[in-house]
């Protein structure tokens, strides 16, 4: 529990969307029709359950899609309505395997799907479709993704939810890890999405520019006072307008 308490504190320093999901729900419901009480999330990357824990507070179900078995283990204190998925996510249901191409294994919890041949550790796993899970269509749905540079087939894994109305979707892009960075933006507009940004606690338009625009500074994650953002959240205009995100 105090290390769960410890990557929180750590998350929400240098996350400013994190702290404005904590807030989204009396957003939400303040300045749109979105169905608060009937939203369910995919947690996609869950990682340590930082953002399944702030999505827990306020969603009716929470998946969380942990492809990495060594953290799996940390997941296990979650509330009831939080599902955990040994998996990873995709464009298509089957195996894989997550890599680490890191010889010192620095990187392990951040593993990607890859090529076990060319890495210095992998790992077997499982991989689902986010459209299998919630097989009654959710009201509302809220999909964070953050994979390492494969966000563009979790994406595809969505399907026809990607046509539902009250939808939104939370992508951790770094061309660092995602040159291809620019088609998950394509993928989402097609969609009838448009992308958006926190800065200042607030909500701001955004473009695929920016992946570079604001791309980590000298301090790293932690430099508070270097413009870095490297999380987008996709919505429907009519959603982006109500939660003061104006269009370009």
């Amino acid at each position: 529990m105090a290390t769960n308490k410890l990557w929180d504190a750590a998350y929400r320093l240098h996350e400013r969307e994190l702290r404005w999901l904590d807030r989204l729900p009396e957003l939400l419901a303040a300045r749109s029709d979105w169905p608060v009480d009937r939203t369910v999330a995919f947690d996609v990357g869950a990682s340590v359950g930082v953002y399944s824990r702030s999505l827990a507070r306020w969603c009716t179900r929470v998946h969380a899609i942990a492809p990495n078995a060594t953290l799996v283990p940390g997941l296990q204190d979650m509330p009831d309505h939080v599902l955990v998925h040994n998996a990873a996510a995709g464009s298509a249901a089957g195996h894989g395997h997550l890599t680490d191409t890191s010889a010192d294994g620095l990187r392990r919890p951040l593993a990607r799907l890859g090529d076990p041949s060319q890495a210095a550790w992998s790992q077997a796993c499982d991989i689902i479709r986010l459209d299998t899970l919630e097989p009654n269509a959710p009201a509302a749905w809220i999909a964070k993704i953050d994979t390492e540079g494969t966000e563009a087939d979790v994406i595809e894994g969505l399907g026809a939810r990607l046509d539902d109305p009250f939808a939104m979707v939370l992508v951790e892009i770094e061309a660092l890890h995602n040159p291809d960075f620019r088609e998950v933006f394509n993928r989402m507009e097609q969609n009838g999405f448009v992308p958006c940004r926190v800065a200042f606690g607030r909500l701001r338009p955004a473009q695929a520019d920016d992946v570079l625009r604001h791309a980590r500074g000298p301090g790293g994650r932690l430099s508070a006072l270097w413009p870095w953002s490297n999380n987008y959240i996709f919505l429907r205009s009519n959603v982006a307008t109500h939660l003061g995100a104006a269009r370009r």
